[in-house]
């Protein structure tokens, strides 16, 4: 089971710490123990959480101080949901936390570790971003993607992805964004060719977008800026991701990339496969994409028959994602029986490249030509409903989007 999420627990006593731990591992998510709340605020601080979990009463700073700490201003994520647990909870320390922000009081004495499990999966299930299309799929490569990304994420470390043009760089990127502590920050993207570097700083991400085509002249000023970035504090400097599709290694050898701005960029690398090489992910993709592609395009995602899917499957995708969205808008924006088929999808891919307003121009012109000849065949609106297995209104709603009502065809025959 791939890890869900981080959840930073709080717990002074061992055994009812270790034991909460080793049952949310258990459950699949990944635990940071801490022993009190100032250790716990420590960790806060240095990553991201999506969920923290705290005793009310412990040393040092128990779990209230460090509710108020992370919903105060200087906090990296005053949004992150809070269970405080208590075995000696009160209504007025529930007020109290509910007043601070809390997300969940707790009373353990009432309900058992069940129940608090039963808790955080539901925050969990809420917290977590969905990852984006490109990374569904049960191949070992994609699912190798997802598990780096996810332990990166919560650091600071600059990451550098690598992959063949399109295959899905830029959506990795806002993924990583979405997991970090840096979430409620902007994701800048900076051309490398027409973006000079940012003279100051904010505590988001910076994407560096074709990182190879940065200039001689270019490579060593963004050196320089990330040298100044470097020592700026953790909590006001932004974390940078750079995408690319050269071996940066292979330029720094050729003496055509500086191999210092190399070394600082690449230290944590997420290569993606090209969709010929993940042939088996492409239902899961594409079963992701429909419903993405269909809210973008104001339309319901259709179904997809297994036939369909085998086709695409077998297609070269030399374009990558680039090429299957295009091929993807065309089916969900002329699909017309709700339900994509192998002659849509043979259709989708004759038409790959083609703007949408031609094919959808070429289309209205068969349809009007083929309405014509329906016509003349069956001399009637009752005909044509027939011959298209709809409706008499269906038909004569078609002839009358094609203006043919008025036109060539006067009466119903």
């Amino acid at each position: 089971m791939e890890p869900q999420g981080l959840i930073l627990l709080a717990d002074d006593r061992a055994y009812s710490r270790d034991l909460l731990a080793a049952e949310l591992e258990e459950a699949g998510y990944r635990v940071m123990p801490c022993a009190d709340g100032e250790q716990a605020w420590a960790s806060f601080r240095k990553r991201r959480f999506d969920l923290v979990v705290t005793d009310l009463r412990m040393p040092r700073a128990d779990g209230m101080m460090l509710l108020r700490m992370i919903r105060s201003a200087d906090s990296p994520d005053p949004r992150v949901p809070v269970i405080l647990v208590s075995a000696y909870g009160t209504l007025s320390t529930a007020v109290d936390a509910g007043r601070v922000g809390v997300t969940d009081f707790f009373p353990l004495n009432d309900r058992g570790i069940e129940d608090l499990l039963e808790r955080v999966r539901n925050v969990m299930e809420r917290r977590v971003p969905e990852p984006p299309p490109v990374l569904a799929g049960p191949s070992a490569a994609i699912a190798a993607v997802r598990r780096r990304i996810r332990a990166v994420a919560t650091t600071d470390a600059s990451v550098l992805i690598r992959g063949p043009r399109h295959a899905g760089q830029h959506h990795v990127v806002g993924y990583i964004h979405q997991l970090s502590h840096r979430a409620a920050h902007p994701l800048v993207v900076l051309r490398c060719e027409a973006s000079p570097p940012p003279t100051s700083f904010e505590p988001g991400t910076i994407h560096l977008e074709d990182i190879e085509r940065l200039s001689a002249d270019a490579q060593r000023i963004w050196l320089a800026a990330l040298m100044r970035l470097e020592a700026a504090p953790t909590l006001v400097r932004p974390r940078l991701v750079a995408s690319t599709c050269a071996d940066l290694r292979l330029l720094s050898e050729e003496q055509r990339f500086d191999p210092r701005l190399a070394e600082r960029l690449g230290r944590f690398a997420i290569l993606l496969p090209a969709l010929r090489d993940r042939r088996q992910d492409l239902p899961e993709v594409i079963a992701a994409y429909l419903p993405w592609i269909g809210a973008r395009l104001g339309r319901p995602a259709p179904q997809i028959t297994a036939a369909a899917v085998h086709r695409l499957q077998e297609h070269a995708w030399e374009e990558n994602l680039f090429e299957l969205e295009r091929m993807l808008e065309s089916l969900v924006a002329f699909s017309a029986s709700g339900c994509i088929g192998l002659g849509d999808t043979e259709a989708a891919l004759a038409d790959l490249g083609t703007p949408l307003e031609r094919i959808a121009e070429r289309r209205r012109s068969e349809e009007r030509k083929r309405l014509l000849e329906l016509y003349e065949k069956h001399g009637s609106y009752s005909g044509i409903a027939r011959e298209l297995g709809i409706t008499r209104n269906a038909a004569k709603y078609r002839l009358a989007k094609h203006s043919l009502l008025n036109g060539p065809l006067r009466r119903d025959r």
